[in-house]
């Protein structure tokens, strides 16, 4: 029987035939010009990953070498490393890819960043961030002072807790013992109150379950504040021997006291060793000078200037100033004092006053009298006042007590605002007494007395407002002529 095809059937036919003999050719040729090798679809697969397969490092000490070698997955070598950023005192040799190197600080954690290339064509890449942790003291110990409480230390920082410590040499200055930090192992507190100067040199040891370290440490304790304490004047009385001796607490002794401004009253001397003042004043006066005291230290805060003051006197003065009539005579300058004792001297309750007087003024002089509850102290230079429990109050008084009526009192000419009076006519027509009231905003009350020709001499009572004065409540008050 005869077959006959229709054309679409005979494409058909073609296109069969002409695929079995394309993979006949491919079987018997060989490998094909393509240069896959892979099988079934005829596409590539991915080379395997290139990785850093480091992913930690161990801790180091800071000032201790270390050396930790780097390792990849993967790659074709040779292999080039690079840090793109590191500690200070750690390097990454670009071949090896050994990091080493001297952390020379604490960190914790640090970073180094890390990359590396391989020697594949086309060159592949991988990078890492790899937590770098350098364990090593951090020191914070200042100089202390013999009488101030100490408290500084030491810390092992990125230390692993716990952590033990242990003097291992030298010893801490007397007074001060070791103390770790409530909760805190690494960190080691040095505290007390030191008793006794100089340069303790140690060595402590820490210990944690990494490592184990040691530092050597110094802590320096000067001496106790310098000071000079006798603030009060001193009064002699011509003809009859004078003996003080300037206070000294606190420096190292032995101490050198030197006369740097002004000069002592005629007859008197100053020991340079001993701070004694004695001899017999010649003349009466007042006279206001500046003693320098220096300590063996040898440092300049234990160097400091202090003003003084003595009065010498033509008679002598009675051993309370409490009265009129026993007023201790002045000139003008500035006082330091404190107020007369508040029994006598049979132990009976006695006033709370003292009254000085200045005589032989002229008519129509102009004094300003002031008096505060401060008074300057002297650490080496001048500092912010130290006030006393007194609340000073003034009065300008004739010889029989009756207060003075030419004075120029500002609080009274120009009152704080709620006080219960206007203001005065500042033309020395107001009582002579004063004291701070509530709101004016200053405790140093002051009055300005204009003399007249009956009045050549006047008193100055001071005295504390509250009446509940004792000795150490000290005072200064100043007499200015205008």
């Amino acid at each position: 029987m005869r077959l006959a095809f229709a054309p679409a059937a005979l494409l058909a036919i073609a296109l069969v035939l002409s695929g079995c003999s394309s993979s006949t050719g491919a079987a018997s040729g060989g490998s094909g010009s393509g240069g896959g090798s892979g099988s079934g679809g005829g596409g590539s697969s991915p080379p395997p990953l290139f990785a850093i397969a480091t992913q930690s490092l161990p801790p180091v000490q800071v000032g201790t070498p270390f050396s930790v070698q780097l390792t990849t997955q993967n790659g074709t070598a040779p292999l080039t490393w690079k840090a793109t950023s590191a500690p200070q005192g750690v390097t990454l040799d670009s071949s090896t890819g050994i990091l080493s190197g001297n952390a020379t600080s604490p960190g914790c954690p640090d970073n180094v960043n890390v990359t590396v290339t391989d020697s594949s064509s086309p060159a592949r890449t991988a990078s890492a961030t790899l937590a770098f942790n350098a364990e090593g003291f951090y020191t914070d110990l200042l100089q202390g002072q013999i009488g101030a409480y100490y408290n500084n230390g030491i810390a092992l920082q990125c230390a692993q807790e716990p952590v033990s410590w242990t003097l291992v040499s030298g010893s801490l200055p007397p007074g001060l013992q070791m103390l770790p930090f409530p909760g805190v192992d690494s960190q080691l507190n040095f505290q007390g109150n030191p008793t006794q100067s100089g340069t303790y040199n140690f060595a402590i040891q820490a210990k944690d379950p990494n490592f184990q370290f040691q530092t050597n440490a110094s802590i320096i304790i000067v001496p106790a504040v310098l000071k000079l304490t006798d603030g009060l004047m001193q009064i002699g009385v011509v003809g009859q021997p004078f003996d003080h001796t300037v206070a000294v607490t606190g420096g190292a002794p032995p101490y050198t006291f030197t006369v740097t401004s002004g000069s002592l009253p005629p007859g008197l001397q100053l020991n340079t060793t001993t701070g004694q003042i004695n001899g017999t004043p010649q003349s009466a006066g007042l006279t206001q000078f500046t003693v320098t005291l220096k300590d063996s230290s040898g440092l300049d805060q234990f160097t400091l200037a202090k003003p003084d003051t003595i009065l010498v006197t033509a008679a002598p003065l009675p051993s309370r100033n409490d009265t009129v009539g026993t007023a201790t005579p002045i000139v003008p300058g500035t006082y330091y004092a404190s107020l007369s004792p508040y029994t006598d001297i049979s132990g009976n309750a006695a006033p709370d006053q003292d009254y000085y007087v200045l005589s032989g003024v002229n008519p129509g002089e102009t004094y300003q009298v002031g008096v505060s509850n401060g008074y300057e102290s002297w650490n080496g230079t001048y500092s912010a006042p130290t006030y006393s429990s007194i609340d000073p109050a003034l009065e300008l008084v004739d010889a029989n007590g009756n207060r003075l009526a030419t004075c120029n009192d500002p609080v009274v000419d120009s009152p704080p605002s709620g006080a219960p009076y206007s203001a005065g006519a500042k033309n020395f027509t107001d009582p002579c007494i004063s004291h701070s009231p509530a709101g004016l905003g200053t405790s140093s009350p002051y009055l300005t007395l204009q003399t007249s020709s009956a009045n050549q001499t006047f008193y100055i009572h001071i005295f504390d407002f509250n009446g509940r004065a004792r000795p150490d409540f000290t005072y200064t008050f100043t007499v200015t002529k205008q």
